[in-house]
């Protein structure tokens, strides 16, 4: 009995190594990180934000709120993305085909 009980364990842990070794590695992040120039150059746009939250009524308020770039429709997206899913797509195969 404690041999079949031994047996059961060593086959127990052969499967959990070999279930770990099944698992996906972990895939390098790839964002980037912004970097300290990236950072400083944003300040300005960030002052303007927190100062346009405190004082609306401001020139400098009221001229970037009128700067405001329109959305695009939901046709004009959709075409925009499918457009950017085919790029994607070329380049997987590109890849792939290499």
């Amino acid at each position: 009995m404690k041999k079949i009980e031994g047996l059961t364990i060593i086959l127990l842990i052969i499967l959990l190594l070999g279930l770990s070794s099944c698992a996906k590695p972990k895939v390098a992040d790839q964002t980037k990180q912004p970097t300290l120039t990236d950072t400083i150059a944003n300040m300005g746009k960030a002052g303007k934000a927190i100062g346009c939250v405190f004082a609306p009524w401001h020139d400098e308020c009221k001229r970037l709120k009128d700067e405001k770039v329109p959305h695009p429709s939901q046709e004009e997206y959709l075409e925009q993305i499918n457009e950017e899913f085919n790029e994607l797509d070329k380049d997987a195969e590109s890849n792939h085909a290499k």
